[in-house]
């Protein structure tokens, strides 16, 4: 599902600054994209920590998820 998330929000955004004669680099620094990114790498984070068998990995991907949050809530203010 986060990757599904990604991969539309990258292609909306890739259409929209075709459309409104933006750079790409410019959309994609927009505070709209970034929160569909961070908010994906929060599903991916936690897929991938479920799905993890070893107790390394799952540690990894609570550390990228939590690292996510951080990034969401620090965009909203």
């Amino acid at each position: 599902m986060g990757l599904a998330l990604l991969l539309a929000a990258f292609s909306y955004y890739y259409w929209l600054a075709g459309q409104a004669g933006r750079s790409l680099r410019l959309t994609l620094n927009s505070r709209d994209f970034l929160r569909f990114f961070w908010i994906s790498f929060i599903c991916i984070g936690i897929g991938l920590a479920g799905t993890s068998q070893r107790t390394w990995e799952v540690a990894i991907w609570i550390l990228f998820t939590l690292f996510s949050i951080f990034n969401i809530v620090k965009l909203g203010r």
